[in-house]
């Protein structure tokens, strides 16, 4: 490690307290009771294979809009990652999140050359279940945790309406502080029973997310189809 004006605290693993520079790798940051790694104001940080994994709230937190990470071949958890808005995060990382393994790459990827292209072969899309919560309730406003069945594609599904009553409802949400605006859709990856519609009605809001004095409300919105049985993605 390669470092200069930074402090190693007791909470934190490594932290830019001042603009600093870091080159780190290979290595491990583990199990710090708050951060594994804060990178702060005009902070830069290059990472090569390290394990930044076990913190109690970030493994890796971008907390200014000068920060800068660039990393490649680490072990990071995608949903142990939180960046300011403005901040630069390039990193290629494999991230073991429970039920959402995988490669991640946060940043531009490049493939070929314009003088010597070549062909790049992706997949079914870029759906996560990263933070997603799901939950249901009831008339009598009992709610049910739903995410664990909702996330994984192993058999288990789960009823979207806990009854058939007027006012059963089910709710899809994204627990993150560092992404504004929510998420911008849901993806349904297995349909089993599709609800077979009587005399009532369905329907599908979504919050505004606005604050401020009476601004903010449940919206309508148009709903094409729902399921019984379903596994759940966010886009």
């Amino acid at each position: 490690m390669n470092a200069c004006n930074t402090c190693v605290a007791v909470n934190n693993g490594l932290s830019t307290a001042v603009p600093a520079t870091l080159d780190i790798g290979p290595g491990e940051l583990k199990n710090y009771v708050t951060e594994g790694l804060n990178v702060g104001v005009n902070g830069s940080v290059r990472c090569l294979s390290v394990n930044i994994i076990g913190s109690g709230t970030y493994d890796i937190n971008l907390s200014d809009a000068s920060a800068v990470f660039l990393g490649n071949g680490n072990r990071i958890r995608s949903d142990k990652i939180a960046f300011t808005t403005g901040s630069t995060l390039v990193n290629q990382s494999v991230s073991d999140e429970s039920g959402d393994e995988g490669v991640v790459i946060r940043g531009q990827l490049q493939v070929g050359y314009y003088a010597d292209p070549r062909e790049l072969v992706v997949g079914g899309g870029d759906s996560h279940v990263n933070n997603m919560k799901v939950f249901t309730e009831t008339p009598g406003g009992v709610f049910t945790d739903r995410t664990t069945a909702a996330m994984y594609n192993d058999g288990i599904t789960f009823p979207l309406f806990d009854g058939t009553a007027i006012n059963n409802k089910c709710y899809f949400g994204l627990v993150d502080t560092t992404i504004t605006g929510g998420f911008p859709g849901i993806k349904i990856v297995d349909i089993q029973t599709a609800i077979v519609l009587g005399g009532g009605a369905l329907t599908w809001e979504y919050w505004n997310g606005e604050h401020g004095h009476q601004c903010m409300f449940w919206r309508p919105r148009q709903i094409p189809l729902i399921s019984q049985g379903l596994k759940l993605e966010l886009l």
